[in-house]
């Protein structure tokens, strides 16, 4: 027996200690927040109050505590909290069926069964899938995610760490390539066309190769993706399965547990394709917090279950289905969708001027989604495109959701890409939403000004034009110059990769006094003499020149800062316009451009010669 003291209230402080030490590790925390309260769209913590952009990861579609919810609730508790599932008919259990098959995206969809969590969802899915047709194996998505129970982690591609070290899983499931120019490897310019066709081809190799359709019970597919990056599959892949399931006999389950419910513009996100479910799953928003799930599907389908075969103790629990029921009079009663199309065209407004801002061009792979379900891809993912493979910074969407979350708006990264996903109330108001854009976009101009600082790091040298072409008696000076040159156009080629700008300035002559006591470029006192000529000859030329060098020294100290700060000329380097060498003065210039031109006439001249040294062919 336990004889520690038991106290039944924490300051936050103490209640974390607790946590810490007495919750199992397997459950990952973004933050140590303890989430005292929630009203409307805001979570009020320990710490501060936050604008809730993650509706407890699309579950609190209503916002937090509504009050029709709450009512129904209160109610419900007040007359029966558990009327087990097998030992009788629950009031609100059957009605809340009866609601929501009024709203199924097709009439074939007349038979349901309710359950507790997304993954029961799915594990009673694969179930029904494999009864009804006598088939063992399923497909799901490559990137896809269902769940975390040994069936729908077998069926979750996102990551790794859902089936890590805990195998083997169920087996029988076959992953196909989803059609993302990402999980591609391809540009994310890259045609919708063309990253279906590509995906319809690996699924059709798939059932040649590995998966034959007569032994394929079903394909699993979330119409928005949403633990593997918020990605939309397009309407004519959708189509594609659709035609391939007809034809094989399989049944195509859509995954509605995080899409559902008017969370991307339409009740379920299947209708924006139009295609058919075989079996559909949801959650998450049904209950606007309350843990509820269900399957749905034809009768001819469902019956083929036997009695007992499914089920659970808690499974479609009264008060779930009453917070159920009181979510549908509120979609009845109030303008949820309309209000969803008004916020999620304001939010991708803000996203999209971001993505074709200066530093989003640099930063922003994609902007996606449907509805209030929005995802924005950064190009610093660990796993980049060929395309994207010398972005020299990681973690853009880690460094803007620290900052939001400082400035008051909770939101979430996901998926092992760069992304960050919006998931705001569907009853967000405008106001909420201006807020929300607000910090945003203020923290992603922060972060973008950091990255800025990294990624576009200088490595210069001020050399001189001596680097290039030389005078008697500075051959020391000159052989430095030409050794810094040559190192760091060396260095330029070794550090392509990590995009760092190296850049050498050579100046000409400046209006500085050239014979000062310990010049560089000061003649032999006492030269041998038959170098006494060219000596005073060189010194007199020095003597002329000083003083009235063409370089001001004001003039290029002012363009060299530009040159390096993020003014002036500097602009057209961030622009991609970095040239090895900048001349600083018209005589460098010319100087440079008149030893190119000797140098090539040179080469010429000398070409057949040259040549003759090499290999026979």
């Amino acid at each position: 027996m336990n004889t520690n003291t038991i106290t039944t209230t924490f300051d936050a402080a103490d209640l974390k200690i607790l946590g810490q030490k007495h919750i199992g590790n397997g459950l990952a925390r973004m933050s140590d927040f303890v989430m005292e309260r929630g009203e409307g769209s805001y979570i009020y913590t320990d710490k501060k109050k936050l604008l809730d952009f993650s509706s407890g990861i699309g579950v609190t579609n209503l916002g937090h505590c509504h009050p029709v919810v709450t009512e129904a609730v209160i109610n419900q508790v007040k007359t029966i909290t558990h009327a087990q599932c097998t030992l009788g008919f629950c009031r609100p259990y059957v009605e809340l069926v009866e609601k929501l098959l009024q709203i199924m995206p097709d009439e074939s969809l007349d038979t349901m069964l309710f359950l507790n969590s997304g993954s029961e969802a799915i594990d009673n899915a694969i179930k029904v899938a494999r009864k009804a047709t006598g088939r063992q194996n399923v497909i799901c998505m490559q990137g896809a995610f269902h769940g975390r129970t040994y069936g729908s982690s077998a069926l979750s591609r996102s990551k790794t760490v859902y089936a890590h070290e805990v195998g083997p899983v169920i087996s029988g499931v076959f992953a196909t390539t989803l059609p993302y120019w990402h999980q591609l490897g391809v540009p994310a310019e890259t045609s919708e066309n063309a990253v279906v066709e590509r995906a319809i081809f690996d699924l059709d190799a798939l059932f040649l190769q590995q998966c034959a359709p007569q032994d394929t019970a079903a394909i699993f597919i979330e119409p928005v993706i949403g633990e593997g990056g918020y990605i939309p599959v397009p309407n004519s892949y959708m189509k594609a399965l659709r035609e391939r399931c007809d034809k094989y006999g399989i049944l195509l389950v859509i995954d509605e547990i995080q899409s559902g419910f008017g969370r991307t513009g339409a009740m379920f996100a299947i209708e924006h394709s139009g295609v058919r479910p075989d079996i559909m799953t949801f959650a998450k928003g049904v209950a606007n917090g309350f843990p509820l799930s269900g399957i749905v599907a034809n009768g001819s389908i469902m019956h083929k279950m036997g009695p007992g075969m499914q089920g659970g103790t808690y499974s479609g629990n009264a008060v779930a289905c009453a917070a159920g029921l009181a979510v549908h009079k509120v979609f009845k009663e109030e303008d949820i969708i309309g209000n969803v199309k008004s916020r999620s065209a304001e939010l991708f407004n803000m996203l999209n001027e971001l993505k074709q801002s200066e530093e989003g061009r640099k930063l922003i792979a994609d902007v996606r989604g449907h509805g209030l379900m929005v995802g924005i891809e950064f190009k610093s993912s660990n796993l980049a495109i060929p395309a994207e493979k010398n972005v020299p910074f990681r973690g853009v969407g880690a460094k803007i959701h620290k900052k939001c979350i400082e400035k008051g708006l909770f939101i979430l990264t996901t998926s092992i890409y760069d992304v960050i996903r919006f998931i705001p109330p569907l009853n967000i108001s405008k106001a909420e939403m201006e807020e929300g854009c607000k910090i945003f976009k203020q923290s992603f101009f922060e972060t973008a000004s950091e990255s800025r600082k990294y990624g576009e790091k200088f490595i210069s040298v001020i050399s001189s034009l001596v680097g290039i072409t030389t005078f008697p008696y500075i051959s020391y000076y000159s052989a430095s110059k030409y050794a810094l040159e040559a190192t760091f156009e060396s260095l330029k080629m070794e550090t392509q990769h990590l995009d760092i700008k190296v850049l050498i300035i050579e100046p000409g002559y400046f209006r500085t006094n050239f014979l000062q006591e310990g010049s560089n470029i000061q003649t032999p006192k006492n030269p041998i003499s038959d170098y006494a000529p060219v000596s005073e000859a060189m010194s007199e030329v020095f003597k002329e020149q000083d003083g009235t060098q063409l370089g001001d020294p004001k003039a290029g100290s002012k363009r060299i800062i530009e040159l390096l700060t993020n003014s002036g000329f500097a602009k057209q380097i961030s622009d991609g316009e970095v040239p090895t060498r900048v001349a600083l003065g018209s005589d460098s210039y010319n100087g440079i451009v008149s030893k190119a031109k000797d140098l090539i006439d040179n080469a010429d001249k000398w070409k057949e010669f040259s040549i003759s040294t090499d290999h026979s062919k």
